[in-house]
């Protein structure tokens, strides 16, 4: 009996960072949680961090706000300058719901793209060995 090779899957995560966050207004002064500092960067950005330090990720999509694309797309390009992802990343804009977001997401891969993780970036310590595990 011969052995299947398999190849490794080589998802691209979503991070999803489109959320109005309005169960914490109140105590951020209506900043969605997503967008809070945490080590000198937006709080999606240590999701971003864990989906890099995993081999197996391929990309990165990160989805916002429409009203903020262009924002946080500057604030991705200074902390990727910065910090480099090492990793392609696209943005794509929020939906009013969150699979509409996804949705978006997803029309932003390429084709050729097999598997996905998505996450919710106000969540963000989601380790890499969890990811890891979850690829495989």
């Amino acid at each position: 009996m011969t052995q299947r090779s398999v190849s490794p899957l080589r998802p691209w995560g979503i991070l999803l960072a489109a959320g109005s966050g309005s169960r914490l207004a109140a105590a951020t002064g209506n900043v969605p949680k997503q967008f809070l500092p945490y080590r000198g960067a937006p709080l999606y950005w240590q999701s971003a961090l864990h989906m890099r330090a995993v081999a197996r990720i391929a990309g990165l999509i990160f989805v916002f706000p429409e009203d903020r694309l262009a924002k946080e797309e500057a604030v991705l390009r200074r902390l990727d300058a910065r910090h480099a992802l090492g990793l392609p990343w696209r943005i794509a804009p929020g939906g009013p719901r969150r699979q509409d977001s996804v949705s978006n997401a997803l029309a932003r891969l390429d084709p050729a793209c097999t598997a996905v993780l998505v996450h919710d970036a106000a969540r963000p310590f989601a380790s890499p060995a969890l990811i890891t595990r979850i690829c495989e």
